[in-house]
């Protein structure tokens, strides 16, 4: 950059052609410069065209490591992080975080009637089928995450009944219920 600044302050003593033949730079490079696209201008150009597509066609959700992999191997485009990281900050390209899933298992603000309290916190059953608990919560899988309802027994700590779905509605819990396994022999007492 420098040569070619100090050809184009030299131009009006001496020849372009003598400049950029003593200064051992191409004739054509610098006219390229002088016109503002230099050789690496010219290949940011393409560039970044290829970068804007990429990290658009992500929702603007790909940082410059994505989107450097996605042109390497999805394109064929021979590109490294720190320049896609560069061209990205030169033209504002900053990319947004993805919001974490954050699950609600309970809404206490609600005007429905509350179950009264039949166990008062007194967790140790004597026999099995007289107390069943339960509770919901939610799992990360990888088609998305889930709602698991699971009931228990209290006197052999076991699972007795569950039910699974992608929402956390009343019917999720009445299939936990439908599904109780009350099959063992002895009185139900539920």
């Amino acid at each position: 950059m420098t040569t070619y600044r100090f050809i184009h302050a030299e131009e009006a003593s001496h020849s372009v052609r003598t400049l950029c033949k003593v200064l051992t730079a191409a004739r054509s490079a610098y006219n390229a410069w002088r016109k503002g696209l230099t050789h690496q201008g010219r290949r940011d150009l393409d560039a970044e065209t290829r970068v804007r597509a990429v990290f658009e066609a992500h929702k603007g959700r790909y940082g410059a490591p994505r989107v450097a992999a996605e042109l390497r191997m999805g394109e064929k485009f021979p590109i490294g992080r720190n320049r896609v990281a560069r061209l990205m900050r030169k033209f504002g390209m900053v990319a947004r975080p993805r919001r974490r899933f954050r699950g609600t298992t309970t809404d206490s603000g609600h005007t429905l009637p509350v179950a009264e309290n039949l166990l008062q916190r007194e967790f140790s059953v004597p026999a099995p089928k007289m107390a069943v608990v339960g509770d919901i919560t939610y799992l990360p899988t990888r088609a998305g995450w889930v709602y698991l309802a699971v009931l228990i027994d209290l006197h052999s700590r076991k699972v007795v009944g569950w039910a699974m779905d992608t929402h956390m509605e009343t019917e999720l819990c009445l299939r936990a219920f439908d599904r109780l396994d009350l099959r063992r022999a002895g009185p139900c007492g539920l």
